[in-house]
């Protein structure tokens, strides 16, 4: 670890940024209307694996073809549907201070931190699992 001390640079308090430019289109709706139809044949001809019993479970009493043997779970495009009909375009990811919550969706720009790496390197141990000792590294 490092011995950092205080900063030297002065922080500006933490304020909404938001982006004044429309997003870019860098797919047509065609295409992205073949990419929503390709992961539909997915869904509902191969499925997905889902590991977790609890959640074979709720998929299964949502309505969709589960296999507990294989742990495959098939999902028609009607409950797919019925799902995005129900989410938001935006919403607030609010930590234990609130005063750091962060929106996601929009037109909002994040500078955040992401925690908790799967996999970290380092020249002495080489790639392995992280844990909190690396994330405080």
């Amino acid at each position: 670890t490092s011995n950092r001390g205080p900063s030297a640079i002065p922080q500006l308090p933490t304020r909404r940024v938001t982006n004044p430019y429309p997003p870019m289109a860098l797919l047509s709706a065609d295409q992205i209307e073949a990419i929503h139809e390709a992961s539909m044949h997915i869904l509902e001809n191969f499925g997905i694996e889902v590991m977790s019993p609890r959640a074979l479970t709720l998929f299964e009493k949502a309505g969709a073809a589960v296999d507990h043997a294989s742990m495959n779970v098939r999902i028609d495009r009607g409950m797919v549907a019925g799902a995005l009909k129900t989410t938001r375009s935006a919403y607030t990811l609010t930590p234990r201070n609130p005063a750091h919550a962060i929106h996601l969706g929009g037109n909002t720009i994040n500078f955040t931190l992401v925690a908790g790496p799967p996999n970290v390197h380092d020249m002495e141990r080489g790639r392995r699992a992280g844990n909190l000792r690396d994330y405080q590294d």
